[in-house]
């Protein structure tokens, strides 16, 4: 089997005797650029499965997202032109037989179809956390009037049967005929958050939460917040502006290099 993700230009391939093996390929212009295969850890007498894996790109890495559910964990692939290296490895804190993944602005929705829950993880926060960043958030069903309103959802239930979900973040109901775009509600996950300094961390890298950034700094000082966490939260928000008003140089390591097509060039990132 093969999974292919065209806006990355990405296939993973599924070979060897016990389906065991991912090679990684990316379609250029002009070749096909192979690069090195791994063994994914499998259940005992269990065999890689399609559903399992997500391509996907994350913070400008070309990432494959492994889903582990005999051990309940998420494997998160960064891939490179010479080399395939584990980003993290993350605990998803429930059973399920099968969960879905989407990719929203850079976040991992974990679907958990048995009890119809999301969580969010961001990979960027695995060094300081493992947890999402968020308690576990019900799944949404579409928009009681059909406008796209993300704050006017119908109950999920009567409707994770038959959805499909596909990559990166959207959902297929043959059965209605309809396909739907995930969208996360940034509002809910701050309602929903109690480590505001992960929080704060996460809205950074988010597009226009600026408002959203300033709402939390105003709760954290209206509810006496402990004032190691408020000097964290300011800390990291003046950093970040001081990072946007002096960039770092960018710096290029060849092993992860890959092909980017949203470049007009062509040139690649790592």
């Amino acid at each position: 089997w093969f999974v292919y993700s065209h806006p990355n230009r990405l296939m993973l391939l599924c070979s060897g005797k016990d389906y065991s093996c991912i090679q990684s390929l990316q379609f250029m212009p002009d070749k096909v650029l192979k690069m090195p295969d791994f063994d994914p850890e499998v259940a005992k007498g269990g065999k890689l499965d399609k559903s399992s894996f997500v391509p996907c790109k994350l913070y400008d890495k070309l990432c494959c997202v492994y889903v582990f559910a005999a051990k309940q964990e998420l494997i998160v692939y960064q891939l490179g032109k010479d080399a395939i290296g584990k980003l993290c490895t993350i605990n998803l804190f429930s059973a399920c037989d099968t969960f879905a993944v989407s990719v929203i602005d850079n976040l991992l929705a974990v679907h958990n179809t048995d009890s119809r829950i999301s969580m969010i993880f961001d990979v960027w926060l695995q060094q300081w956390t493992n947890h999402p960043i968020a308690a576990p958030l019900p799944l949404g069903g579409p928009p009681q009037s059909g406008e796209g309103d993300a704050t006017d959802v119908q109950p999920a239930e009567s409707f994770v049967k038959e959805w499909e979900f596909e990559h990166p973040c959207y959902i297929l109901d043959r059965q209605a005929g309809k396909m739907w775009t995930l969208e996360l509600n940034l509002e809910v996950l701050c309602a929903s958050s109690s480590d505001k300094v992960n929080l704060v961390r996460c809205l950074l890298k988010r597009r226009d939460a600026r408002e959203l950034v300033l709402g939390v700094l105003r709760a954290c000082v209206r509810e006496r917040e402990a004032l190691y966490s408020l000097l964290q939260i300011f800390s990291i928000v003046i950093d970040h502006a001081l990072a946007h008003t002096n960039p770092p140089p960018s710096s290029r390591a060849g092993k992860w290099w890959y092909y980017d097509p949203s470049e007009e060039d062509g040139a690649g990132r790592e």
